[in-house]
């Protein structure tokens, strides 16, 4: 019986191996058994690297963004010591107009390569005009106050000339300055008639104060004022008058960085 199955069997496989279809063999993959582990977390450095120097990128023009900024050089970009007219004057108890001085590069500076910087009883003033077509005026200045107050520096949109305006004070949102000590001293107000001057002054015992990137432009639709007009005061009507002289067409004195520029041109060579 068994001789007779294999008989059977080898007649049926010549025919298989007779036919058009070919077979390939098919081999699975055997699964992974031990998935990779992520490598372990570096142990924390304990002494934390002292960086050696800071880089940091500024533009030479300022804060380029506020294209509407109606100030003459908000941010003191354009200032130099041998202009005729400078956009910050004093606006302090002196007795004749002088421009604004205290103008340096600092790393420090909010905006740009240079700006401005206040000590004790100083006050200064940015020449502008008002925004045009009866909109209210949206204005803004950064101070880096010497202590925890941003009460350290007070700022006031007045009249340049007379006081046709109502002055309105500018204050921070909270009062306290960010993590570098800059302040920003804001305001929306009513619509303004005349030129439109921002006042920054000192109320600090000691130290310096920066001022950087002042604004002031047209308000968007529909802001709301912010502050109403400030108490009638001794010292606007003092910066109105240094103010008006800055705006009289006269011969100006010559700065002392330009009489010491004229020294050292006449020199002995």
């Amino acid at each position: 019986m068994k001789r007779v199955f294999f008989i059977a069997l080898a007649c049926v496989v010549p025919a298989a191996c007779g036919s058009d279809e070919s077979f390939e063999p098919v081999v699975a993959e055997a699964p992974d058994a031990s998935p990779t582990a992520p490598p372990p977390a570096p142990a924390p450095d304990a002494s934390p690297v002292t960086p050696k120097r800071t880089v940091t990128t500024k533009n030479p023009f300022g804060n380029v963004a506020a294209s509407d900024n109606l100030l003459w050089d908000g941010d003191f970009e354009w200032s130099t010591a041998f202009a005729q007219q400078a956009g910050w004057v004093n606006a302090g108890i002196v007795v004749s107009y002088s421009a604004f001085s205290q103008v340096r590069p600092d790393p420090a500076c909010k905006s740009g390569l240079k700006c401005g910087y206040l000590t004790q009883n100083q006050r200064v003033a940015a020449i502008g005009v008002a925004p045009a077509g009866g909109k209210k005026v949206e204005a803004s200045v950064w101070v880096k106050v010497p202590g925890t107050a941003c009460s350290e520096v007070g700022a006031a949109l007045i009249a340049c000339d007379y006081q046709t305006d109502p002055d309105v004070e500018l204050a921070d949102a909270d009062g306290v300055p960010d993590a570098s000590g800059w302040c920003q001293l804001t305001v929306v107000a009513e619509p303004r008639q005349r030129a439109t001057c921002l006042l920054v002054e000192s109320q600090f015992d000691e130290g310096e104060a920066l001022i950087d990137d002042a604004v002031l432009r047209a308000a968007p639709e529909g802001a709301v004022s912010s502050a109403g007009a400030a108490a009638p005061s001794e010292r606007f009507d003092q910066a109105r008058s240094r103010i008006r002289q800055a705006l009289r067409p006269a011969p100006r004195e010559p700065s002392q960085a330009e009489r010491a520029f004229e020294s050292w041109q006449r020199r002995a060579r």
